[in-house]
């Protein structure tokens, strides 16, 4: 299995650990996109899910509550971003750090 394959068989893994703890609306489950990486096709709507890792750089950057606070701002920026750039329409995001 190559390395994407192993990225999605990962990705896959995550989201059947969420399932068991957050609540899914049931559907038909397609795992085979990349952006987002999981969409569960329900009754009355459509949920995407984006799996990411987030990679630390080494060296001190102080306490490692505030590095953490730090890169979950940096992640709701981004996101922030790039859905006020794109043409979907308003939309509801939850975002779960792990």
């Amino acid at each position: 299995m190559g390395t994407s394959g192993r990225k999605k068989q990962k990705e896959l893994w995550t989201f059947e650990q969420f399932q068991r703890v957050h609540s899914v609306p049931s559907g038909s489950v397609d795992g085979d996109g990349e952006n987002p990486d999981i969409v569960v096709h329900a009754a009355d709507r459509r949920l995407g899910i984006e799996i990411t890792d987030i990679c630390h750089e080494t060296g001190d950057a102080g306490s490692p509550g505030m590095k953490a606070a730090g890169e979950r701002e940096g992640v709701m920026n981004l996101l922030r971003e790039e859905l006020e750039a794109s043409d979907v329409q308003p939309l509801n995001v939850s975002v779960h750090f792990n």
